[in-house]
């Protein structure tokens, strides 16, 4: 794996302030709240249902939409909107590969892979092969994985190289920069 570097400019007219927050649709919403408060430690924020109407329809762009949405917090102070739709009746269950076109992944960085690993599978998410380690250039010592839950969604943990002291460095991204 070669690390590509694009520097990035910012445009003379910046469009956006921040990332605000990731939506996630999910098959149950009590199932979901379990995992990303118990297992991975976010915060519950708030719970809130919107029945259908024209407003929502609109916002979604599915006609008959029914949603009951819960907002989840990370350490950092990132946001997940876990959404369990209601109608309409004919939704589908989508479970991409990595590969398929439109597939998606979280990922966030963590100081303990192998006890996150250990909690996530026995909340019955599943590995997508076993946790890798970069050699060699700036992500030397690296670790990743991506895990997948029952709905199809895709999380990657990373965990910066472990120093001296036994912790993970304090690296502010993947890219250790």
């Amino acid at each position: 794996m070669i690390p590509v570097h694009v520097p990035l400019a910012r445009p003379a007219i910046a469009a956006f302030r921040r990332a605000d927050h990731v939506g996630i649709t999910v098959t149950s919403l009590a199932e979901a709240l379990r995992f990303w408060v118990d297992v991975l430690g976010f915060r519950h924020v708030v719970k809130t249902h919107y029945e259908n109407s024209e407003f929502l329809e609109q916002v979604v762009g599915v006609d008959g939409a029914d949603v009951t949405l819960a907002m989840v917090e990370g350490p950092d102070g990132s946001l997940v909107e876990l959404l369990e739709y209601h109608a309409p009746s004919e939704r589908q269950m989508m479970k991409p590969r990595s590969c398929d076109v439109g597939s998606v992944h979280l990922a966030y960085m963590v100081d303990n892979l192998d006890s996150l690993l250990a909690k996530v599978e026995a909340a019955g998410w599943l590995r997508l092969g076993a946790p890798q380690t970069v050699s060699g250039g700036a992500r030397d010592g690296l670790r990743i994985v991506y895990v997948r839950g029952q709905d199809g969604v895709t999380l990657e943990f990373l965990q910066a190289p472990i120093q001296a002291n036994g912790h993970a460095a304090a690296w502010p991204n993947s890219l250790g920069a």
